[in-house]
């Protein structure tokens, strides 16, 4: 079953954030990486993913192998947190139109943190963008879940309505 974003959820995970994407072996030992940006499908079903291959090179193994992840989507100066489970990964070289993407995604994250203190170097380096090959990570979401600390943290997303 895939799970349909609503529109301002589409919109935050692809506005500049930290994101950190999870998988698991066959042993069900966890592996987690830096994800450095997000594109969601027009029709909201399908969520993309950009991965260094050098920094997520265990969890991009993992999730080949078992089909499934998780990706968590934070906006550091607010804690706003997001959590999407997924199926039916493909990984897939990035395609040249989606680079500037990418670039924008990780400089949105880098101002948020220099908004709080940190420094370019420090949001740059805390992603690894530019370690490694850059690679798309794309699945259909299958439950999403608020992260954002407080009383409904844990709860269920609600989809948004089929079209």
């Amino acid at each position: 079953m895939s799970y349909l974003l609503n529109e301002d959820d589409a919109a935050f995970l692809q506005s500049g954030l930290s994101i950190s994407i999870a998988s698991r072996d066959a042993n069900n030992l966890p592996s987690v990486a830096k994800a450095l940006a997000c594109r969601v499908s027009p029709d909201r079903r399908r969520v993309t993913v950009y991965v260094s291959t050098t920094k997520a090179a265990q969890v991009l193994r993992d999730i080949e192998a078992s089909g499934v992840l998780a990706a968590i989507f934070t906006r550091p100066s607010t804690h706003r947190a997001l959590q999407l489970k997924g199926r039916d990964p493909v990984i897939d070289p990035i395609k040249p139109e989606e680079a500037a993407h990418v670039e924008a995604d990780v400089e949105g994250f880098v101002a948020d943190i220099v908004s709080i203190g940190y420094t370019k170097e420090e949001g740059h380096a805390y992603v690894g963008y530019g370690q490694g090959e850059t690679v798309a990570v794309r699945f259909t979401p299958t439950a999403g879940f608020v992260q954002t600390p407080g009383p409904k943290a844990g709860a269920r997303l609600e989809p948004a309505q089929q079209p």
